[in-house]
């Protein structure tokens, strides 16, 4: 009888610890599924930051030499003006085919993987 209780004893000690490993585990995964998403987000970050600072510094340039070319600066900015309206519009048409359904891919391929 003594057996059979501390058999019990210990295999109730070992459920214990496979099930505080599987919780540390689980605390693992959490902070490092934490980790990637801070990462990707403060590379998003830097990428807009650059993308933002060389589209500015190319429009001004772009700007600059439409002037020289048409002797007229209102000319020249109403260009660069209607220019990025028609890229407005056609990123707001094609937004599924450029944005949401790439999107969307990863993040299924991402939790199906």
């Amino acid at each position: 009888m003594n057996d059979i209780i501390t058999d019990i004893g210990e295999n109730f000690e070992y459920i214990k610890t496979i099930a505080q490993n599987k919780v540390e585990l689980k605390k693992l995964d959490l902070v490092e599924n934490a980790s990637d998403i801070l990462a990707y987000f403060v590379l998003f970050l830097v990428a807009f930051i650059l993308v933002s600072l060389f589209s500015i510094m190319s429009l001004i340039g772009l700007t600059i030499w439409l002037s020289h070319l048409l002797n007229s600066y209102p000319t020249a900015i109403g260009l660069v003006a209607l220019g990025l309206f028609l890229l407005i519009l056609f990123v707001v048409f094609f937004r599924n085919q450029l944005i949401f359904k790439p999107i969307k891919n990863l993040l299924f391929s991402s939790i199906l993987k």
